[in-house]
């Protein structure tokens, strides 16, 4: 991936847009469909993905997911936020990131917990906030934050309620995952940060998986090239990988890991036509 930093860590700050969008936006909508459910902090509930061309992007993941995008009118009725729907049910979004002349676009997970609280502690262990902690009409109080790799994350305290606690559907989020060069170093901080328990991910050398509410939430791996910017990388569930791989190819996406055996499935990583690196993983339940 050819991914300058400064570049990955401009349009992730345009994460701050959801902040200055606050006054374009009468209201944000929720983080999936909300349900009186215990909150699990840690647990990754919703990706953004902050593009430079929000059409282009929803035009690749709508012809490869089956996705569909819901836009939210701007107060001053210009074109914003895109929330994304898979099968009807809101998993994600599409923000517009404004006021770049270079193509590009990044994902960033949002992850249960309290914003004040876990900016904090990101502060206290080396990282850093990127947009402050900001209260969403609509979604509730949210905050984008670095780790000291240098991955961007952001943490939502819903004002609704964390939809329904399940495995990702067809087309929805399955897993997120860290690719960084310094693993144990990254473990140790969101061990602190979202009170993480740690264990070893198996048959995989410098790879771990994050448990936070009784089950695995993510993981964190050795990034395959040392030039890569560190990044979570979320996955898409799909029924159908090689199909899935070959329909992101024909729309102008690049593979950057070949579909391979892992855990019950196989797993592919891939570049969209703006850049994003995203994985796709045909998970199968015992």
């Amino acid at each position: 991936m050819n991914v300058s930093r400064g570049w990955a860590a401009a349009l992730l700050l345009g994460a701050g847009l959801q902040a200055s969008a606050v006054a374009q936006s009468p209201e944000w909508p929720s983080v999936g469909e909300p349900a009186a459910v215990s909150r699990a902090a840690g647990r990754w509930l919703w990706a953004d993905l902050v593009s430079t061309d929000s059409s282009r992007s929803a035009e690749f993941y709508g012809k490869v997911f089956g996705w569909t995008f819901r836009p939210v009118t701007s107060a001053d009725g210009t074109a914003g936020y895109m929330t994304i729907l898979a099968d009807g049910r809101p998993i994600g979004g599409i923000v517009p990131a404004r006021g770049r002349t270079e193509r590009g676009a990044r994902w960033i997970g949002l992850a249960s917990g309290d914003p004040k609280t876990m900016a904090a502690r990101v502060q206290e262990r080396g990282g850093a906030v990127a947009t402050a902690p900001v209260v969403l009409p609509g979604r509730g109080e949210f905050a984008a934050l670095r780790d000291p790799g240098g991955a961007y994350f952001a943490v939502v305290r819903t004002e609704r309620g964390d939809p329904s606690d399940h495995v990702g559907r067809a087309n929805e989020w399955l897993w997120f995952e860290l690719w960084t060069d310094d693993p144990g170093k990254a473990v140790a901080f969101y061990r602190d940060v979202f009170g993480y328990a740690v264990g070893a991910a198996d048959g995989r050398a410098d790879a771990y998986v994050l448990t936070a509410g009784g089950r695995a939430r993510a993981g964190v791996m050795r990034s395959p090239d040392p030039k890569l910017p560190a990044a979570w990388i979320p996955y898409v569930r799909v029924a159908d990988l090689p199909a899935a791989v070959a329909r992101a190819e024909a729309n102008g996406a690049r593979v950057v890991v070949a579909p391979q055996p892992h855990h019950r499935s196989q797993v592919a990583v891939l570049m969209d036509p703006l850049g994003a690196p995203f994985a796709m993983a045909d998970w199968r339940p015992r």
